[in-house]
């Protein structure tokens, strides 16, 4: 081989070695980011031009609150950056109160699922009080919940036409002791 072969060689296996790492690299990430429609939010809770707050756990397991003018952000999607391969509770509460004097809530668990829901912010809500009252460290609160079964729990959720007539408080306790079970389902 002739001096410039040798050179296009190393030139051709340096830019594949680049490309490859790249790829190694982007792909060990260990965040994500995961694109809110504030549209379909708004259209669950039958809900427009009303400020609300978006309430999610990021990649650094923290409890992140972010308040939200409905006039901005109606019709775009808003980016969070989440852990990746971890269940994320995400959680939309409308500042206005609906008949009862409740704020109107919607949200979902994902990866379980990525539609707005009530079932879904009842989850969302659920998963949040257990990080949130929990003693042990975010990383521990995050591993002691990741064994739970979250899809089974919100396809039973999905059952209640409003989930939160239920026990929230009785769940959170039967889930963080380990004692959940079907009769953990209770109306207040």
């Amino acid at each position: 081989m002739n001096i410039k072969n040798e050179i296009i060689f190393i030139s051709v296996f340096l830019s594949i070695f680049a490309g490859l790492l790249v790829i190694l690299f982007e792909g060990c990430s260990q965040t994500q980011l995961l694109s809110i429609d504030v549209a379909s939010a708004a259209y669950d809770c039958s809900q427009e031009d009303v400020p609300f707050s978006i309430y999610y756990i990021d990649r650094d397991s923290n409890f992140v609150v972010e308040s939200v003018s409905a006039r901005s952000e109606i019709g775009r999607e808003i980016t969070l950056e989440i852990s990746k391969n971890s269940l994320t509770p995400i959680l939309i509460e409308f500042s206005n109160r609906d008949e009862h004097g409740f704020h109107p809530k919607t949200g979902f668990l994902y990866p379980i699922t990525t539609d707005f829901s009530k079932a879904g912010a009842f989850c969302a809500s659920v998963y949040f009080k257990l990080f949130l009252n929990s003693t042990d460290s975010r990383d521990q609160i995050r591993k002691f919940c990741s064994y739970f079964n979250w899809k089974r729990f919100y396809e039973k959720v999905c059952e209640y036409e409003n989930p939160f007539v239920l026990d929230e408080e009785l769940l959170c306790h039967d889930i963080a002791s380990g004692n959940f079970s079907a009769y953990s389902f209770k109306i207040k």
